[in-house]
């Protein structure tokens, strides 16, 4: 025992207490590269999760896609069909407007020719002076017993017309009145007025004995009537009327009425639809005639006119109320295309959205 016992104990401690550092740095050392490698799993661990995320991100972005791209065709088809309805009922729309003008112009230009033609026949214009100034006068009670000319008391037919006029010439303008004695006072008035003549016809001096030279023409080619059986007239006047009109037949044509005027050697006076004129005895009058503007024609024209009228004011009110009916279904129509045009809008905007996402989401992965 060349060392002393003390010595030896303590270089024992000395190389224990060093042994024991290399060892618990050793055991540090295990520990850092054991918690590194933790941190590496760790890191790993967590970057494998997120990439899980953004690729489920990337499918939910892939779905919703796939649902705008079918919203957007669903848009679009909505759009093209609601543009073309659109479109048809512009065209309705358009049409019955065009139409319901139309309607109310011919309307307006009616009742202005109504308004002219009351005014002329209040007036009594395409009357002489004379006749003009007795009714003016039985209007305002100077005169009375008077009935009016005598194309106010009858109607006919418009294609009897021109063949009636021609046949009644002046006669048209004839005064009815009641009596002898009121024809008397109609002259002396007159008289004194200097107003000019005219013709009275007292209902008491009307003898009807037309009907006893009457001849049953019904078997002539173009007879079409005798003139006193084509108008329509009160009861009050059937006499008058058949004194004046019924020893006068009413042909289709002048050959029709000339072949007649010979058969019958002359003995009846014969008219025709245009108003050429074949008098008894064989005289011939014609050429051509002005259309409506007789007496008759314009009492005709009023009549008729009152009638369109009428049923014109009807005819476009019913349209007008189609028309706003129409209008509604315009606007309807709009609004559902605007709808439409909106959702493909946000369709398309939601799109671009999304494929921006997945674009940054292609880059980050």
């Amino acid at each position: 025992d060349r060392h002393p016992a003390g010595v030896v104990g303590a270089h024992g401690q000395h190389i224990g207490v060093a042994l024991q550092r290399q060892i618990g740095a050793l055991r540090t050392l295990r520990e850092e590269i054991l918690s590194g490698r933790d941190n590496s799993q760790s890191e790993l661990d967590s970057l494998s999760q997120r990439i899980a995320e953004e690729e489920a991100k990337e499918e939910t972005i892939d779905k919703d896609i796939e649902d705008n791209e079918d919203k957007k065709t669903g848009a679009l088809n909505m759009l093209r069909g609601f543009e073309l309805r659109l479109a048809a009922r512009e065209k309705k729309v358009q049409e019955t407007q065009d139409t319901l003008q139309g309607m109310q112009r011919k309307l307006h230009a009616d009742t202005d020719r109504l308004r002219m033609l009351k005014a002329l026949e209040r007036e009594y214009e395409g009357m002489s002076g004379a006749v003009k100034r007795i009714m003016q006068a039985s209007e305002r009670n100077e005169l009375r017993g008077i009935h009016g000319p005598v194309s106010s008391l009858i109607e006919t037919e418009d294609k009897y017309t021109v063949a009636i006029e021609t046949a009644m010439g002046q006669s048209l303008q004839n005064i009815v009145v009641d009596t002898e004695d009121v024809g008397k006072r109609c002259i002396e008035f007159l008289k004194r007025q200097n107003a000019g003549r005219a013709t009275f016809r007292p209902l008491t001096a009307v003898s009807d004995n037309s009907g006893r030279s009457k001849r049953n023409l019904d078997s002539e080619p173009g007879f079409l009537g005798y003139g006193d059986e084509l108008v329509t007239t009160g009861e009050l006047y059937r006499g008058l009327i058949a004194s004046m009109l019924g020893n006068t037949a009413v042909c289709r044509d002048l050959d029709c009425a000339v072949a007649m005027a010979k058969k019958y050697r002359y003995a009846f006076r014969i008219v025709t639809l245009d108003g050429q004129l074949i008098n008894a005895g064989g005289s011939m009058t014609g050429g051509s005639v002005a259309k409506n503007v007789g007496i008759l024609s314009r009492a005709n024209e009023i009549t008729r006119l009152i009638a369109d009228t009428e049923q014109a004011e009807k005819d476009i009110a019913e349209l007008n109320t189609k028309y706003q009916e129409l209008r509604r279904e315009l606007e309807a129509g709009k609004y559902q295309s605007k709808v439409a045009s909106d959702e493909l809008e946000s369709a398309e905007k939601e799109l671009i959205r999304l494929h921006t996402e997945k674009t940054s989401l292609d880059t980050l992965l």
